[in-house]
């Protein structure tokens, strides 16, 4: 794919880089003291953020579309958001320092300062509260299995109660500066698992009814479409590591979005292929639920995997009152005021969702096919196309314009066309492979 951010020169380093004026607008500027991340920290950020609870769903996923199906997805779903990331930032440099420092600014000029704002804020805080809810029904579940072979409805509701009461007081915080390092255990844990998942799955072989093949209908594939498109959802997180990237030229900012989608790919294949060859035909909404709760490597990963949770939920909590506030129009003495109250009661309606829901694959699978759509490619397309409307804009690059509505065109399709399947195949159980239908 051609490079879709404009170019810099930076002198020693950046030589072969062309200039280009749309770099010289930029918050911070493209040579401030501030801008120290690295490239490779910054896309283990980016990385870090778009890993989360979905991923011990992947293998689920995969069972619907047979392991060659799940590589295909995989790929499909990480070049699709990366092209997505790209698109944001092209946009963000386009429309100038005040305009493209952020999403909701992005929407905001792009779409209207009241209808395009609010928009996007609202979607903010629906993507965050849904990730929420599954954060903490799927800390309930990984709690209760770690002492029931097979967890209880009500046992899986005390420990999603559980653990809302233990990310209580992390969610008061104000500021993540105290939770800057958890987007690392974060990636941390998620290798853990890729391997209790890669040694499980050695140990025991292929498990009955793997699909070694494709999709058997298209229903198939759009029912595991969400689980992938999820897992790569970082949209709302790639302008603030651009704003931190030291020298952020086209080349240097193309390898922070690719290396992050080529790390979190790596990941995701890995556990959802290992994890359903471990499994087969009886893999459930959540891998941890196919596994001998006695196993030590095991035991070890769900451990990681709940303070993972832990650690990530109020990161979801934080924009989600945040955003609260600003549509609300709050001043600084209105949050000051409100701000215990509006924590507790979206941690509260976060865990009355997380009990009444009736598993976790419903929850990703909502999530996935609506607002995830929605932040990830409706958005950012149109933000591209608005920013590039004139087709002296584009150049040699024209056909971008073009992917870009393809991208767009892709998103209104399968936002309606997988939530009526997630709800058509919406289940009152724990989902399991062998129990879908």
């Amino acid at each position: 794919m051609e490079p879709l951010l404009p170019t810099h020169r930076t002198g020693d380093t950046d030589e072969e880089e062309d200039d280009d004026p749309l770099c010289d607008d930029l918050a911070p500027p493209f040579d401030d003291a501030t801008r120290s991340l690295q490239v490779s920290n910054g896309a283990m950020a980016l990385t870090g953020t778009m890993l989360g609870g979905g991923l011990l769903s992947l293998p689920y996923a995969a069972s619907k579309v047979g392991m060659t199906g799940a590589v295909v997805l995989v790929l499909f779903s990480g070049v699709i958001n990366v092209f997505s990331y790209e698109l944001i930032v092209a946009s963000s440099r386009k429309s100038g320092s005040t305009n493209g420092k952020s999403f909701n600014t992005l929407a905001s000029f792009h779409l209207g300062p009241v209808h395009g704002r609010r928009f996007a804020s609202v979607c903010l805080v629906v993507l965050c509260f849904s990730a929420s809810v599954g954060y903490l029904l799927l800390c309930g579940k990984l709690v209760a299995e770690a002492f029931q072979d097979k967890a209880s409805v009500t046992s899986r509701r005390l420990g999603s109660l559980a653990g809302a009461v233990l990310v209580l007081p992390l969610s008061m915080l104000k500021s993540m500066h105290a939770l800057r390092h958890a987007n690392l255990f974060t990636v941390c844990s998620s290798a853990l698992l890729m391997l209790a998942v890669v040694i499980k799955s050695a140990e025991n072989g292929r498990a009955e009814g793997v699909n070694m093949g494709g999709p058997k209908s298209v229903s198939d594939v759009v029912s595991a479409l969400p689980f992938f498109l999820l897992a790569f959802c970082a949209q709302f997180s790639v302008l603030p590591v651009a704003a931190e990237i030291a020298k952020p030229t086209r080349r240097r900012m193309n390898l922070v979005t690719r290396s992050a989608g080529l790390m979190g790919g790596l990941i995701y294949m890995t556990v959802a292929c290992a994890g359903y060859y471990f499994t087969g035909a009886s893999v459930c909404d959540s891998i941890f639920s196919n596994f001998d709760r006695r196993d030590l490597l095991c035991a070890l990963g769900r451990v990681a995997v709940v303070l993972s949770l832990v650690l990530s939920y109020p990161m979801l909590i934080m924009p989600c009152r945040n955003t609260v506030f600003d549509l609300g129009g709050f001043d600084e003495h209105g949050r000051e005021i409100m701000h215990i109250p509006a924590t507790l009661f979206i941690v509260a309606a976060s865990l009355l969702c997380a009990v009444l829901a009736p598993n976790i694959a419903l929850v990703w699978a909502l999530n996935g096919s609506t607002v995830t759509v929605w932040v990830s490619f409706t958005l950012p397309s149109v933000f591209y196309l608005r920013a590039f409307a004139s087709p002296d804009d584009f150049g040699g690059g024209a056909y971008q314009r073009w992917a870009a509505w393809a991208l767009l065109v892709f998103s209104i399709v399968a936002s309606v066309w997988c939530t009526y399947e997630a709800v058509a195949s919406s289940s009152s159980a724990d989902a399991c492979a062998a129990g879908d239908g």
